[in-house]
């Protein structure tokens, strides 16, 4: 049952994970999807989920009939008979305080990446360092956009040549799918050279569903 503190979205979001847990005794990962706004991150999501999605988003003011994520965006994939919880993070700065919440517990982590716009996926990358949480970066393929050469997209993120950088069309499933099987099978190996070079900044929470309110120390 969801705690008493956790109602609409947040209740299905309890329910949604209770029966992933009870349906396969296989181990569950979460992969967290961060990224500058409106990079993709929703779509990326939507794209790949086996289940419905769970997504709180608002309306944009300039443009009332696309919303932004304002709190997450939750999924679930199978990648080699393993369920792996997929979590994204708000885009707008007023939101970042969601991101430490999402990404607690994950085992790594995507940097999704607009070409027409790297640099504003840099904060992202900055919180991921100071996570210590090991990323590759996805660059999402636009129509009116070529993907940039590699070594730009280093230099945009503030990144070394060891952090891996893949690209793909996060409309596409079996293009985002197979990028996102490829980044896990990364993590999986227990290659470090996505790693951030700052160590890890553990968080203290009452237990580990990203949903739980804040205690005293989480945010000193």
């Amino acid at each position: 049952m969801a705690p008493s503190y956790v109602s609409g979205r947040g209740a299905a979001l309890h329910r949604l994970c209770d029966r992933g847990r009870a349906a396969t005794p296989e181990p569950v990962g979460k992969l967290v999807v961060v990224g500058g706004p409106a990079t993709g991150k929703s779509t990326l999501i939507k794209t790949v989920s086996d289940v419905g999605t769970v997504a709180v988003e608002a309306a944009v003011s300039a443009t009332p009939t696309r919303g932004t994520t304002v709190a997450m965006d939750f999924g679930r994939i199978t990648v080699d008979n393993e369920y792996v919880y997929l979590f994204g993070t708000p885009g707008q700065p007023r939101f970042r305080f969601m991101w430490d919440r999402l990404a607690h517990g994950a085992g790594g982590a995507v940097l999704l990446a607009d070409p027409r716009r790297i640099a504003d996926s840099a904060p992202a990358r900055a919180f991921l360092a100071g996570r210590g949480l090991p990323f590759v970066v996805l660059v999402n393929r636009f129509d009116d956009a070529p993907v940039p050469p590699t070594r730009r997209v280093r230099d945009d993120l503030g990144v070394t040549p060891r952090v891996r950088v893949l690209s793909c069309d996060a409309r596409v499933r079996p293009a985002a799918l197979s990028a996102l099987a490829s980044t896990l099978a990364h993590f999986k190996a227990g290659s470090r050279t996505a790693t951030a070079s700052a160590p890890p900044h553990p968080r203290a929470f009452r237990c580990g569903h990203p949903l739980t309110p804040p205690t005293d120390r989480e945010h000193p």
